[in-house]
């Protein structure tokens, strides 16, 4: 039994840029993380093109999928405006069950955010796996929304009765903020974020006078049990952050988070 496990997050930012060349590349980067477990936020789907990316990118690992659909609405495709998704997915070794869709507080200018959960056994592991995407908005309503997104993912983590709750996603937010705390405190998740590790915020394109600055992806981890807690090891890395194309482009504008557990099979 290995005792270890690879989980990614990665914004894909929807169709934007160059999708079809993106679309490879990060199917590229995340095969060399050989993930057990992904989490996608942007995933866009537009049947009018048969554009899918977590289709499309669970194809490439041979991993399983299971999407919600998400933040309908027309969008700039091949020169034309058409319907379009902004999906949540994760993708999984083994088959999901239990699939629950968690409706997110709302902003007043933007009210469609969800949370995905989903259950899954890896390596003999149960784990419960919570794929979300906060608000971007950043006034005062914006902040107090995020603080409130968040106590609702706590809620939803609290509620696992055993074995690992991992929750991931685009929170739109920076460690030293109050949605933060609350994950790593209330809940007891176990604390990671490596400033090591570095920011996520990358843009289109590698820029030399314009550094990754803010970590706004996140992975954190809970156990219910004691003894797991104890001995597991838990090793955050922040991927894809290479320029791949012709003119400097990133695989995505956000860079992956890579969160590495060990220990998982000890006695």
């Amino acid at each position: 039994m290995s005792s270890s496990l690879t989980i990614v997050s990665l914004n894909t930012w929807k169709g934007e840029g160059e999708y079809s060349a993106r679309l490879e590349w990060m199917a590229r980067g995340l095969q060399a993380l050989a993930p057990d477990v992904v989490f996608l936020q942007e995933a866009f789907e537009c049947p009018a093109v048969e554009a899918d990316t977590a289709d499309r990118l669970a194809k490439a690992l041979d991993l399983h999928s299971e999407p919600l659909r998400a933040r309908q609405k027309k969008r700039l495709v091949q020169e034309r405006y058409l319907p379009s998704w902004s999906n949540l997915a994760v993708l999984t070794k083994n088959p999901s069950r239990n699939a629950k869709v968690t409706k997110l507080a709302g902003h007043s200018q933007e009210k469609d955010r969800w949370a995905l959960c989903v259950e899954v056994s890896l390596n003999d592991h149960p784990l419960r796996l919570i794929n979300a995407h906060f608000t971007h908005c950043h006034d005062e309503e914006g902040h107090k929304v995020r603080a409130r997104q968040a106590e609702q993912v706590a809620a939803e983590a609290a509620a696992a009765g055993e074995g690992l709750v991992v929750f991931g996603g685009d929170l739109n937010t920076t460690p030293d903020t109050e949605p933060i705390r609350t994950l790593s405190g209330v809940v007891g998740f176990l604390p990671i974020m490596s400033p090591a590790a570095g920011g996520t915020m990358q843009g289109e394109c590698f820029d030399a006078d314009k550094p990754v600055a803010d970590r706004i992806d996140f992975l954190f981890v809970r156990s219910c049990t004691p003894t797991l807690s104890r001995r597991i090891s838990l090793i955050e890395a922040i991927a894809m952050t290479e320029p791949v194309g012709p003119n400097g482009e990133f695989p995505s504008d956000h860079a992956a988070v890579v969160l590495t557990l060990t220990g998982l099979g000890q006695e």
